[in-house]
Formats: structure tokens, C-alpha cells, sequence
């Protein structure tokens, strides 16, 4: 009866959670018009001219992924440029938002049991920074489900390595199509994965270790998983190879390195508080010149040369300004970890605490009980790879959005030591978490 009462209760949970999101969803986002930004913008001159462009609607472009574009370009040419098409993109991302939760709890029931499971599980149904997600039409729900997915492939002990690898090349090669970072999250997961052993099989009936097939060893699952990234990204570098003569991954790479390291460059997107107050949607002015003022963007060879030149902008800022750069490395390491003060939602207080609480409670829990955990410390070594990708170029809300998951998951593992001390010590009574 009990368990009947624990799966009545997460039942209720997630319809609760998924109208939080839908509320969220219809209060802040215009589905007749809605920001989509570059995306955005990509999608219409595709669906349009049936050329992915940007800046110009004819000339190919490479500034960001081909997923999500080329995902509202579809949607666009099966239900026309309004409101249903829109309709479409907004449940495809309240449907992602509503698995991030469920993937939560099952990387914790994977790690600590079933009640973490079920105590991560409704944390992040009402997690400020999970529900924030739902207030725009962006991609982030789905690449977070997918990088979660991918944590619980890497630390599961079931199905069978062979059937988590390849599901694991399967998710890796998708998400290589929304986030050009794709690669540098690879290596931890491939770490943990090779790693990883099944929990059947690897010893006979006296206990001895015993040679297993090929597929089921370390190397063989790491090849699998390698093999479904580069098919995933193959076709887009091979348009690239196609547009710009070079296998190149994006065009956008120097900008971002631009935004976060010159003169004015406050460590965020935005200029900082109170000044952002003014206009919290204006982005902080980054450095020109003639030559990129030059550049008209008929040819692609132009975004290629404005990459570049906005990577050596960049560079020669860092070189000439150690000092500078010193002070904004500790600014983005403080919006990573803690707030991100010159945004407007990010700087509420029930934004930021609870993310900081979670921190603090889940460095804590894995110090002191899962440093020789690999499987744990894989969800931290993702949560490192985001970090040093937001110091490396600038924060924004999003960029701790997307690892928002490990923090809160070592919260609930936290919580169900101390619960499991109480009810030791006779606090609680035992209830039944077997769901």
C-alpha cells in the first residue's frame, strides 16, 4: 500500500510539474511571434531560400549548430510560419523539460537507490532553474536531456555495456548536431564508459575473474560511441567542406572568445547591474574595426575571416591585459558557481539559492563519500567541462542551466543519507521507495 501511495504522489508530482511548465511556457512566449534569435532567423532563410544562412539569406553560414534551425525549418515547412508551428516546437521542449526530471532521478537511483531516485526526481520538477527553461522557446531543454541521458548511459549498470554504448553513440551523435562543445563532454563520458564493467557475467562461480568477449570489454564501447559521433557531424562538416572549402566545425567560436575577453567585457553577456537595469535585453557592445566593418558577407569566405579576426581580437586582449583578464576570470567564476548578477531572472534570490545550497550539500556529499566513485565523479567532470567553457569565453544563465542536474542529483543523494540516518536512529519510520 505504501508503494501504491509513493507512486500516487510522484504521479501527482509530475502533473503539477508539467503545469508549472505549461503555465510558464503560455505566460512568457508569443507563439504567434516568438524570440528565437539566431535560430530563428536561420530556420525562415532555409525554409525560404532552402539555403542554411544567416547573415546573408543566399550565402551559407556555419555561426551555430544545424539542429535546432533545421528543426523549426521543418516545422515551419509542414505547418507554415505561426502559431502551430510553434505549437509543435513549444511541446517538443515541455516534453524534453519534463524528462530532465525523470533522467534525474534515474541517475540518483542508479548511484544511492530508489528513494534518491524518488527525491530527485521531485527536486527538479520544482527546481527554479529547470522551471525557468520553460520560459522561452530554446533549445536547452533538449540538449540537457540529451547530456543527461548520456550521464545515465555512462553509470548504469544495466542493460549491457554493448546496448548502453551504442545508445550512447546514438545520443552523442545528436547532440553533436546542437552543441559544437560536444567533444569535450565525450571525454568524460568515454572515461566512465570504459570503466564501466557489467554487473553479470565478469566472474564464474568461484569468484574468478574470467575473460569476457571483446564487446563487453572497455576499448570496444569507446570505438562505438566515437564511430556514432563522427557519423552524427559527418554530413555537417561535410557541408562545410561543400560551402566554405575547409572541414571546418562552426564559424562562431572566435565572437564567443571575443565577447568574453576585451575592453568592456563585464564576464557575461550583459553589462553589469545596475547599468543592465536600463536594458536587460541589450548585449554588451564588443570591439570593431575597419577591416571586420569591411566585411559585407556575400562570399562565406567572409565569416570565416571574421572568426578569425575576432579570435585574434580577442587574443591580443588576454595577452595585453593580464591583470584585467585575472579580475574576470574570478567575475565568471563567481556568475558560474553562485549568480549571475547582471541578468534579470538569474539575479532573483529563489533563482540563485536553492542552485547554491544544492552545490554546497552535493560537494560536500561527494567528498566525503563518493570521491572513488568513477560514476560519480563523472557527473562533476561534466559539471568541470561547463565550467571551463564559461571561463574560457562568458557566462550566461543557460550555460549553468544545462548541468543544473549534477548539483541537484548530489543534493538528493545528500538528503537520503541524512534520511536514512534518521530513520537508524528511529526519526523516521521506513517507507517503501521501490518504484
Amino acid at each position: 500500500m505504501e508503494r501504491i501511495g509513493v507512486c500516487r504522489l510522484i504521479g501527482a508530482a509530475l502533473g503539477l510539474g508539467l503545469l508549472a511548465r505549461l503555465l510558464l511556457a503560455l505566460f512568457f512566449i508569443d507563439l504567434e511571434s516568438p524570440t528565437l534569435w539566431e535560430f530563428g532567423r536561420i530556420a525562415e532563410n532555409l525554409a525560404a531560400t532552402g539555403v542554411y544562412a544567416y547573415y546573408n539569406p543566399h550565402v551559407p553560414t556555419a555561426y551555430i549548430p544545424p539542429g535546432y534551425p533545421v528543426a523549426i525549418a521543418h516545422l515551419y515547412g509542414s505547418f507554415g510560419t505561426g502559431v502551430l508551428a510553434h505549437g509543435v516546437l513549444l511541446a517538443w521542449m515541455l516534453a524534453s523539460a519534463l524528462i530532465i526530471p525523470l533522467l534525474c532521478g534515474l541517475v540518483a537511483r542508479e548511484l544511492w537507490g530508489a528513494r534518491a531516485g524518488g527525491l530527485a526526481l521531485i527536486l527538479a520538477l520544482f527546481w527554479p532553474r529547470f522551471l525557468l527553461m520553460s520560459g522561452r522557446l530554446h533549445d536547452v531543454p533538449f540538449t540537457t536531456m540529451l547530456m543527461l541521458l548520456a550521464c545515465w548511459l555512462s553509470v548504469a549498470r544495466s542493460p549491457a555495456i554493448v546496448w548502453r554504448s551504442i545508445g550512447l553513440a546514438v545520443v552523442v551523435g545528436l547532440l553533436a548536431n546542437f552543441r559544437f562543445e560536444t567533444p569535450l563532454f565525450l571525454l568524460p563520458w568515454l572515461w566512465a564508459l570504459h570503466h564501466t564493467r557489467d554487473s553479470i557475467g565478469d566472474a564464474d562461480a568461484g569468484g574468478r575473474s574470467r575473460k569476457r568477449p571483446l564487446l563487453r570489454t572497455g576499448l570496444a564501447p569507446v570505438g562505438i560511441v566515437v564511430l556514432g559521433y563522427t557519423m552524427g557531424v559527418a554530413p555537417w562538416v561535410h557541408r562545410n567542406l561543400d560551402a566554405f572549402g575547409t572541414p571546418l566545425l562552426g564559424t562562431s567560436g572566435g565572437f564567443n572568445l571575443l565577447r568574453g575577453h576585451h575592453a568592456l567585457a563585464s564576464g557575461t553577456g550583459r553589462d553589469p547591474w545596475p547599468a543592465a537595469k536600463l536594458d536587460p535585453n541589450r548585449p554588451t557592445p564588443i570591439p570593431s574595426s575597419p577591416y571586420l566593418e569591411s566585411l559585407n558577407y556575400d562570399n562565406p569566405q567572409d565569416e570565416v575571416l571574421a572568426d578569425r579576426w575576432y579570435r585574434e581580437l580577442a587574443l591580443r586582449h588576454m595577452k595585453e591585459h593580464p591583470a584585467r583578464e585575472a579580475k574576470l576570470l574570478a567575475r565568471k567564476l563567481f556568475y558560474f558557481l553562485v549568480v549571475d548578477t547582471t541578468h534579470p531572472a538569474d539575479r532573483l534570490i529563489p533563482m540563485w539559492l536553492p542552485s547554491l545550497a544544492a552545490l554546497a550539500l552535493g560537494l560536500r556529499h561527494w567528498l566525503r563519500r563518493g570521491r572513488r566513485d568513477r560514476r560519480q565523479t563523472l557527473l562533476w567532470m561534466v559539471f568541470g567541462v561547463q565550467l571551463l567553457l564559461v571561463l574560457a569565453t562568458f557566462m550566461l544563465p543557460r550555460y549553468r542551466m544545462c548541468v543544473e542536474f549534477v548539483p541537484l542529483v548530489f543534493a538528493a543523494g545528500a538528503l537520503n543519507a541524512l534520511w536514512a540516518r534518521w530513520e537508524r536512529g528511529g526519526l523516521l519510520r521506513r517507507r517503501a521507495w521501490g518504484v
